[in-house]
């Protein structure tokens, strides 16, 4: 089980008017053991800050993480390492997961031959059944990743980082580089090991309708916040937040920012209001000039981050 709790990630904001960015601003969620929390966002609003800083390939301002009764966060350099192949990252981009001048099998085999202490010829042995379980033909091991798909290279990468046997697993939009074959198999894939093997996933992608079939729960995030969280087919069919009916491709008619991306990294809007959508929303009043909403439950199970509400 993962737990997460006030999680907090400042950049230096030199580049962005001198002020710092609040890229994963006080993010608290937990995941249960075979289960997936879908964190749904547009480009530039923290997701993937969050990913990696919760498996500490960033390191956290504050906050805390547990993953099975360990705080990620107070661990020490030896700690760390000894723990990390515990919590495994998936990328966007599978090509870039892979050195292009080893072998599949040998990145894949890595894992085996470092933690277990397996000499070569028995790790590739090992990868290669682990490829065949992601369902890739074994001889592939033997290719190099210029020589396979990217639904390929993406397969074999899920099954690098199941070699690991990880207690907590985060997917980063990891069918978006896909076609939509190969995106529906890497789904499946996914959301059928989460429960077999047991661990904790979680699914990050711009994708509302993709989430709500492969999750139980959603959290939407913008400005490095969660603004929206509950069961995922009430999040998708019947949004609340502004940023999440726009993300779901709702009453965008009524946004009044055509720049999608705009003010969603983390920093106060540009009109000076302290809810960083209020510039964007139709909805906005006075109090969204002066308030920023806590994260409120309004019913058992469901949260929402508006003054409006």
């Amino acid at each position: 089980m993962l737990n997460v709790s006030g999680l907090t990630r400042h950049f230096s904001g030199k580049r962005v008017g001198g002020k710092d960015v609040a890229a994963v601003d006080g993010v608290s969620f937990t995941i249960g053991q075979g289960k997936v929390l879908g964190i749904a966002g547009e480009s530039g609003c923290g997701k993937t800050t969050l990913a990696r800083t919760l498996i500490r390939l960033i390191e956290p301002d504050s906050g805390t993480v547990v993953l099975n009764d360990t705080d990620v966060t107070r661990l020490n350099r030896r700690e760390l390492r000894a723990f990390r192949p515990r919590m495994q990252l998936i990328a966007q981009d599978p090509v870039a997961a892979f050195s292009p001048l080893r072998s599949v099998g040998t990145s894949v085999a890595e894992p085996f031959r470092v933690l277990e202490g397996l000499p070569p010829g028995k790790a590739h042995e090992k990868a290669e059944d682990i490829l065949e379980q992601v369902g890739l033909d074994p001889t592939l091991a033997d290719r190099y990743p210029f020589e396979l798909s990217g639904g390929q290279l993406q397969r074999a990468a899920i099954g690098r980082a199941f070699a690991c046997s990880p207690s907590f697993l985060a997917a980063d939009e990891p069918t978006s580089a896909l076609d939509p074959s190969a995106q529906a198999q890497i789904a499946r894939l996914l959301s059928r090991s989460c429960t077999e093997q047991q661990f904790s996933l979680l699914w990050i992608s711009h994708n509302m309708e993709l989430l709500s079939l492969m999750c139980e729960h959603i959290a939407v995030m913008h400005s490095g916040k969660i603004v929206e969280f509950g069961p995922s087919r009430d999040i998708f069919q019947s949004p609340l937040h502004p940023a999440t009916e726009f993300l779901s491709g709702r009453n965008r008619g009524d946004i009044c920012c055509t720049d999608a991306t705009q003010a969603t990294i983390g920093k106060k809007s540009s009109c000076g209001c302290s809810c960083a959508f209020c510039e964007r929303c139709s909805r906005a009043t006075s109090r969204c000039e002066t308030t920023d909403p806590p994260l409120l439950e309004i019913r058992e199970g469901y949260q929402v981050r508006c003054c409006e509400l």
